[in-house]
């Protein structure tokens, strides 16, 4: 039986001992353990709140009780009928855990996709049932297409309402179930927690679900709706739950666990064999066997993580062995190495065997900007010798990545001469999409550890090693001259969005947190912005969603408050969320708002203009006057359309101690180039 099986619902009298004892082991002061239920090979939820936990007398203070135990010090939501008793319990605990009121439940799960991107702990938001709970779909369906580790929790009907179509009832459990790595609905106060731990366990990526097989994955959202009696009932058989160990637990229905298939068959579509030794075998394993290596996968106990290590330690050999004999190697670098913490890691590989690497979007702080192994961006809108190069690797070691269409293109035409070692912690994404010679189920810090002692650098040729850097650099050049001069060069008649993305680097020095929204600025300022810090860049990637920028800067800058935090929007996406204003205003947030407003849907535009003939449907925006808006919200605000006027509008914005609006007019027919058309290879990569 798994330790983390749910509880027996059984009543049990006061005085008595319940029928499943808390999840949470005891302090020496017989308080709660803050951050107990993470998982100790990843790195802690936080401090969480120092103070004992009070004895709680209903499910809506035991729930405050485990969330401070995970560590949780900060909740975004907003309050309704079905989720009162959980914010009666709020105001119990104001001294302990603060609460962040947003104007739309949204909101509140793109701040806490902010929080936990900027801080690497889980993001918690909370809605009231029906409406409250459907808003934060958008938030869930993101984080996990991003793997946000992500806690919902929604209040619910009470439970003999259910089903009677009440007011504000909605099934959040069933809709959730697409969205969330796992979703559960508490009917009782005895659930909560077991149902807590599990929820964070999971969120973190420590395990999928329920159950004694399940391997730690990729961390992500899971909801947990609170029915309104649950919350209200009493919590008296939960006293001796929230202090002791854990000891029996019955097993979880397997339908409330949504499981991604494992493994993945492996992609139909032959690959053609190198004519290189198969020195990957040497000692190894077949190319086409489903890895299970994991630190959980040995089995529980020290010879099981011995045997996971073991496991772990011959698959970087045999890595190792292809990448030392390599003459172009690439390193392609995703949000997993952020993930895991795992940026030296990373460097230390890529120096030791001399290989370039490329970032996926999520990924472009991994490695700083100006690093001279970093050739730049993969994807749709990337660097053009990073993409290119790609189908001349004869090596590709991608980590933390998992090959998502925006960054391979058509597949038919994807890296086919290269032998690709693939290192993601979730095996469900090896073998998913391209078929890995050597497949590594890790954790990314851990595999890059092993993988680094074992690299001599280049073996075959220095002087080739060193001829394939400068392929790079002579793609680069091309793209300068196509592209980015252009962009950068200050020499059209409006400020371009890459010129002022670029201006704000300067005026940052690099060290500030990007977070931008979903558009042509979104990748000019993945593209121009160069990162000198870690956990700089936080956007939308997998799903795209527009109004995500402004809430999750929000959570970003209470993440981390001693970092500079810019939120970069489009007049468009700024207008989905804009009512976040009145958080920014009430919490007194120094966040930094960069509006480039091109009175245009201008990706849209761009894909009108060069696919559909320039039959410009429904793109044009009759925007508002922002700096008004923000004037009204009591935010200092300010327009420039003259280039004269940009530095000078930048350092403003930066010197601000409190939040700042700065909207800068930019040409409305500006392109985002290089660019791979939708269904193309990445040797069709265009520049204009």
């Amino acid at each position: 039986m798994s330790e983390l099986e749910p509880p027996h619902l059984e009543a049990a009298t006061e005085g008595s001992a319940p029928p499943c004892a808390g999840p949470y082991p005891a302090s020496p002061s017989g308080g709660l353990t803050p951050g107990s239920g993470s998982d100790p090979g990843r790195r802690g939820p936080g401090s969480g709140a120092a103070s004992s936990p009070r004895r709680p007398a209903n499910g809506a203070e035991a729930l405050i009780e485990a969330l401070l135990a995970e560590g949780v010090e900060l909740v975004f939501g907003y309050p309704g009928g079905a989720n009162m008793p959980i914010y009666d319990a709020l105001f119990g605990a104001r001294d302990r855990l603060r609460h962040v009121l947003v104007r739309h439940e949204q909101g509140a799960g793109h701040a806490a996709q902010g929080y936990a991107r900027a801080t690497g702990r889980p993001g918690v938001c909370m809605g009231t049932s029906g409406p409250g709970a459907t808003n934060l779909l958008t938030a869930l369906a993101d984080a996990l297409m991003d793997s946000t580790p992500l806690v919902a929790i929604t209040g619910q009907v009470a439970g003999p309402k259910l089903g009677t179509d009440a007011f504000q009832e909605a099934d959040a459990v069933g809709m959730s179930l697409p969205a969330t790595r796992w979703a559960w609905q508490i009917a009782s106060p005895a659930e909560i927690p077991w149902a807590v731990r599990m929820a964070f366990a999971v969120a973190r990526g420590a395990i999928a679900g329920p159950g004694p097989e399940h391997l730690a994955r990729k961390p992500g959202p899971v909801l947990l709706d609170i029915t309104r009696d649950a919350q209200s009932g009493p919590a008296t058989a939960l006293r001796r739950e929230l202090t002791a160990a854990p000891s029996r637990r019955r097993e979880a229905p397997s339908s409330t666990v949504r499981e991604a298939p494992y493994p993945y068959p492996a992609p139909s579509r032959p690959r053609p064999r190198s004519s290189a030794p198969d020195i990957a075998r040497e000692g190894g394993s077949p190319p086409d066997e489903r890895d299970r290596l994991h630190p959980a996968a040995g089995g529980r106990g020290a010879d099981g993580r011995e045997a996971g290590r073991r496991g772990l330690v011959e698959k970087c050999n045999a890595a190792a062995r292809l990448l030392n004999r390599a003459e172009r190697p690439y390193l392609l670098a995703g949000q997993g190495v952020t993930i895991s913490g795992a940026e030296a890691e990373l460097r230390e590989v890529a120096e030791r065997g001399r290989i370039p690497v490329g970032l996926t979007l999520l990924g472009l702080s991994a490695l700083p900007s100006d690093h001279p192994l970093n050739v730049g961006m993969l994807g749709m809108h990337g660097s053009y010798g990073a993409n290119l190069l790609t189908n001349e690797a004869d090596v590709i070691l991608a980590v933390g990545m998992r090959f998502d269409d925006r960054v391979t293109g058509n597949l038919d035409t994807y890296a086919r001469q290269a032998r690709i070692i693939h290192i993601d912690v979730d095996p469900a994404e090896i073998n998913k999409a391209v078929p890995a010679e050597v497949p590594i189920a890790a954790d990314a810090r851990a595999a890059l550890s092993v993988l680094a002692s074992r690299l001599r650098g280049p073996e075959p040729d220095r002087e080739a090693r060193a001829g394939w850097l400068a392929r790079f650099r002579e793609h680069d050049a091309i793209e300068h001259e196509a592209v980015i001069d252009a962009e950068l060069g200050g020499t059209g008649p409006e400020i371009r969005m890459g010129e002022a993305v670029h201006a704000l680097t300067r005026a940052s020095r690099g060290e500030a947190i990007i977070v931008s929204d979903v558009g042509q600025h979104q990748m000019h300022a993945a593209r121009y912005y160069r990162f000198a810090l870690p956990r700089s860049h936080i956007t939308s990637g997998g799903l795209g969603t527009m109004g995500f920028a402004l809430p999750a800067a929000i959570g970003a800058k209470l993440g981390a408050p001693e970092r500079e935090v810019v939120a970069v929007i489009g007049d468009g996406g700024f207008q989905m969320t804009l009512q976040e204003l009145g958080t920014v205003m009430q919490e007194r947030l120094p966040v930094k708002i960069l509006i480039l407003d091109n009175a245009c849907l201008g990706m849209v535009r761009q894909w009108q203009s060069l696919f559909f003939d320039g039959r410009y449907s429904q793109v044009r925006l009759a925007n508002p006057d922002f700096t008004r808006i923000a004037g009204a919200y009591g935010i200092p605000a300010e327009r420039i359309s003259e280039r004269a006027h940009l530095a000078g509008a930048l350092d403003r914005l930066l010197a601000a101690d409190g939040p700042w609006l700065l909207a800068v007019a930019v040409g409305r027919e500006d392109d985002v180039f290089p660019m791979i058309p939708a269904g193309a290879g990445i040797a069709d990569m265009r520049l204009t």
